[in-house]
């Protein structure tokens, strides 16, 4: 009896064990997953905040300049949803932009934004049970420092190949993603 409890206790400690360990390399690797994806969409909105078109937009902000940075913010792939706005220094919204996800005819809309806008990515957010990250790109003068505005992205989360996840932890998991100070 005293054997058989001892032999229980060991494998239950062992199997916790490698649970553990296994939850925790799992997690290890979606992270990885996000901040490539974080990283991405920060490298595609340093390129677009120096965008030329952008920048006039700001600075003009007559019809011409406008329908040109619409032009240039809507290029790109968006494998998610997504919500893009120009805001002046001043806290006006030049334009906004909402791009479906690719292969979607419409998606649900991304809320806008409001002022004050402050760079960076923010934590999490939920609105109308849909999870969405927000980035926040200083655009400035091409010859200073001068700041023109802001560019402000919002997206849906999503992770490439399609079945990653369910390949990683087991297609009965479940996987609960959220943020400091965020969702969750």
């Amino acid at each position: 009896s005293v054997f058989l409890w001892l032999a229980y206790a060991r494998v239950e400690t062992t199997l916790l064990t490698a649970g553990s360990e296994r939850a925790r390399a799992a997690a290890s690797q979606i992270a990885g997953l996000l901040e490539r994806s974080t990283a991405l969409t920060r490298d595609e909105m340093h390129r677009l905040a120096a965008n030329p078109d952008v920048r006039r937009a700001l600075e003009q902000r007559d019809a011409a300049s406008q329908d040109a940075a619409r032009e240039a913010l809507s290029t790109g792939a968006a494998a998610t949803a997504r919500r893009l706005e120009l805001w002046s220094a001043d806290g006006r919204r030049i334009l906004a932009i909402a791009r479906p996800r690719n292969g979607a005819a419409t998606s649900q809309p991304l809320p806008a934004a409001t002022w004050p806008l402050t760079p960076g990515t923010a934590p999490l957010a939920v609105a109308d049970n849909m999870v969405y990250f927000e980035h926040v790109e200083e655009v400035s003068a091409a010859t200073s420092s001068t700041r023109l505005g802001y560019l402000l992205i919002r997206g849906t989360l999503s992770v490439s190949p399609p079945g990653i996840l369910a390949r990683l932890v087991g297609s009965d998991a479940r996987i609960l993603v959220g943020s400091n100070g965020g969702a969750w």
